[in-house]
């Protein structure tokens, strides 16, 4: 009936020639690694979802989508009715992936029947990628899904690959009163992964939870309970968009993360120099994009209360971000009593005060900064025992140049 490119029909016929409808001759294409015949609740509303079969030349990846509408009546169409539609699709588009690697396999998943290869009424599409990363698509239009709520935390790790896992001992209570508060979107995806029995493990019901934050180059952040030798009481995983909060797709390479046990706080540390800071909480601007304030001048600390997802009620909300401009973030540490300790690159360390007022500016004077090495005396020199020696621990409590109270510096160490 048909024989045809992604974009040419008819191929099969003398005379055509593939690619010519780009103005060019033949061209060398991809394999075809994987199709599918999917349709909507109606059998005969079908579609044809395709990995690979593009030219070698192509940048976009994806998956391509042929939207073939209503099937004709095979008994009293003729075969040229039936040939010419699946040579014009209704509408035909491509899937993107958020990487440059090619699609070489996919599952589809379908609503209700596990049966027909899922193609019945599909949701969803998880695809594998050639560089070994999973990407979950939304069925048909092909948007992004976040896999936090969709899948389990070992297929999550591959969603994109997590570039850093932190551990963090959390409070039972605080960690059981977290997830369960996190409020899914409206038009949220169901699970796609149910079923199976728990196995019976010793309970540790009064003791702390390890909890695992798992960073990704996205720029998001993945919490959850790690579970070993435990029964897993919440198998929820939070997910924290740090994209979203810095307002930019590009240069979200996250080097620290740190959540405190007892209040929850959760601070990420950026290769950029930011520190993100979030908090549990009520969603003010739930359902509607809030407009952000302009920032007035160079601010070290800005509220980006604002800038919290419009479909989450509460959870883990922005609440500041720390910018001081010192190099990449190379040490954090979020306290339980409300501060924040940030290294740097430059050798500089910030102790920032999170407890001050709702007016998140307002903790910027309440900052203590520690530069090390930076001071315009020199160290002092260090003193030598009768064999000629040199101690390795100095006392070195002279000011260094500052006024006014603060930090300051008491000892060093020298053991060379």
């Amino acid at each position: 009936m048909q024989s045809r490119t992604l974009e040419d029909a008819g191929v099969h016929l003398p005379g055509s020639l593939p690619g010519a409808s780009d103005g060019g001759g033949m061209s060398a294409r991809q394999p075809i690694y994987k199709i599918a015949w999917c349709s909507t609740s109606n059998p005969d509303d079908t579609s044809l979802l395709i990995a690979g079969g593009n030219p070698i030349i192509t940048r976009s990846k994806g998956l391509a989508l042929m939207d073939l509408g209503p099937t004709p009546n095979m008994l009293t169409s003729s075969t040229q009715v039936v040939a010419d539609h699946f040579a014009k699709p209704r509408r035909q588009r491509i899937l993107p992936t958020p990487t440059e690697h090619d699609v070489v396999d996919f599952c589809v998943i379908p609503k209700t029947s596990p049966h027909y290869g899922g193609g019945y009424d599909p949701l969803a599409v998880i695809a594998l990628l050639a560089s070994g990363e999973l990407v979950t698509l939304r069925f048909p239009d092909g948007q992004p899904l976040s896999p936090a709520s969709l899948l389990s935390p070992s297929l999550i790790l591959t969603h994109p690959f997590s570039t850093r896992v932190d551990v963090s001992a959390v409070q039972r209570q605080r960690w059981l009163g977290m997830p369960r508060l996190q409020s899914q979107p409206s038009q949220s995806t169901p699970e796609i992964i149910v079923g199976g029995i728990e196995h019976p493990k010793p309970l540790r019901r009064y003791e702390n939870r390890t909890i695992v934050q798992s960073s990704h180059p996205n720029g998001t952040v993945r919490i959850w309970d790690l579970g070993h030798g435990d029964e897993i009481e919440n198998v929820d995983v939070l997910e924290i968009d740090v994209a979203r909060v810095l307002q930019r797709a590009v240069d979200l390479k996250i080097e620290r993360v740190s959540l405190a046990g007892n209040s929850g706080e959760t601070a990420v540390g950026m290769g950029t120099g930011e520190v993100i800071v979030f908090r549990w909480g009520k969603n003010t601007a739930i359902g509607r994009q809030q407009e952000e304030r302009k920032p007035e001048g160079d601010q070290v600390i800005t509220d980006v209360r604002m800038r919290a997802d419009p479909d989450v009620r509460e959870g883990l909300m922005p609440a500041c971000i720390l910018n001081q401009k010192c190099g990449a973030v190379t040490a954090l540490k979020m306290s339980d009593v409300g501060f924040c300790a940030v290294g740097y690159q430059s050798g500089q360390i910030s102790v920032v005060d999170m407890r001050v007022s709702t007016d998140i500016h307002e903790s910027r004077d309440l900052r203590l900064t520690l530069r090390l090495g930076t001071s315009s005396d020199s160290p002092p020199k260090p003193t030598l025992d009768p064999k000629g020696k040199t101690d390795e621990l100095q006392e070195v409590s002279q000011s260094s140049g500052d006024n006014g109270e603060g930090y300051m510096p008491r000892i060093w160490c020298d053991d060379a």
